[in-house]
């Protein structure tokens, strides 16, 4: 039995230079723009199931493709990037800045817990019940859109990459991937695509 599917990352917001994390924030118009866009050309997919982070960036990149299908995103909030805690809404600058001992600490081990969020092995966690979730449910080809950490945990764990190099797989803004599944074993056919946008 085979199983596609598609993983993207939300469209552009804006505040490349900040770290976003669970913050609630908005496609920026370039983002709603290059969304709406990207749906036309998906209009021909065929999906069984659709599924998305519930933070707001996923869900309005999901908008305009619904407007052609017939499904409705099944939200989950596991799907979420990683939570950093007290840097959200900070440039690297401001945390250097206000938590100059907790940022070397960052760069020594950046898979470590930040300051009132979550280490990488947390996240993976949540993300991957998130998978299992998916998983279980009933569907031949689903598509779900989230953020770039989420799909490079998803990624590394497909193809069994270590954690060490989880920066190593690129996940640009409004980017497919493709995961064939034949008897539960995965084929990346696709990374970081544009030939879907």
């Amino acid at each position: 039995m085979k199983r596609v599917v598609y993983l993207l990352r939300h469209a552009h917001v804006g505040r490349e230079e900040t770290f976003i994390g669970h913050l609630d924030i908005p496609l920026s118009s370039q983002g709603v723009q290059e969304s709406q866009e990207w749906a036309q050309r998906m209009e021909d997919l065929e999906l069984d199931a659709l599924y998305c982070s519930d933070l707001l960036r996923a869900t309005q990149t999901a908008e305009p493709l619904l407007d052609r299908l017939t499904l409705q995103p099944q939200l989950l909030a596991d799907l979420r990037e990683r939570n950093m805690g007290d840097w959200e809404g900070l440039s690297w600058e401001d945390v250097t800045r206000r938590y100059p001992e907790d940022s070397r600490h960052y760069l020594k081990n950046w898979a470590g817990a930040i300051p009132g969020g979550e280490s990488l092995s947390q996240m993976k966690r949540r993300v991957l019940a998130a998978w299992k979730e998916i998983w279980s449910q009933s569907w031949d080809r689903a598509m779900i859109i989230a953020h770039g950490g989420t799909n490079r945990i998803l990624l590394a764990e497909f193809l069994g990459i270590p954690d060490r190099n989880f920066f190593r797989i690129a996940q640009d803004h409004l980017r497919m991937n493709w995961i064939e599944f034949t008897e539960g074993t995965p084929t990346i056919k696709m990374i970081n695509s544009r030939i879907f946008s």
